[in-house]
């Protein structure tokens, strides 16, 4: 009988050291989940301050600090070719890339106010004499309401603010 009291008492003392070790692990697992979150959340919020920081640098760029900022951006957003034209008759057109096989004529427009129909004429302009097949305006701002239906009849994209900010 004391025998079986034994062997009973030392398998219930392996059980339980069994269940602390693995309580025990659930533990260091949980803080390690719990750590690592807080991490990506810190990460992203990291990213976000510090496009949000950049985007008030761009505002006070130059225009032509704004261009040759713009040639970065498209490299990083896998634009390939890409050419900053000359600031004198661009015909509208301050950046050609390529992107998935197709040519796109960008301009560039660092303003304090909204972007108006000139700048979609403009690009539209120098898409063709540029032999391009899509046209971009970008901006550090937004575009008025008849800036919009304008690209929107004419194929142009626009990057308004926004979208500037996902793209940096």
């Amino acid at each position: 009988m004391r025998l079986v009291k034994f062997v009973f008492h030392a398998i219930w003392e392996g059980i339980l050291i069994f269940f602390n070790i693995l309580l025990n692990l659930l533990g260091y697992l949980i803080v390690a989940v719990k750590s690592l979150l807080i991490f990506i959340l810190r990460l992203f919020d990291f990213n976000l301050v510090n496009k949000k920081r950049e985007i008030r640098r761009i505002d006070k760029m130059t225009g032509f600090e704004f261009e040759e900022y713009m040639l970065k951006v498209l490299k990083k957003n896998k634009f390939k070719n890409v050419v900053l034209l000359p600031r004198t008759n661009d015909y509208g057109v301050d950046l050609i890339g390529e992107y998935d096989g197709l040519r796109y004529a960008i301009q560039c427009k660092l303003y304090s106010n909204k972007v108006g129909n000139s700048a979609i004429q403009e690009v539209k302009t120098g898409l063709d004499y540029h032999d391009c097949d899509l046209g971009v305006v970008v901006t550090n701002n937004y575009f008025t309401k008849n800036a919009i239906n304008l690209a929107e009849a004419n194929g142009i994209i626009l990057w308004n603010r926004d979208e500037l900010i996902k793209r940096l």
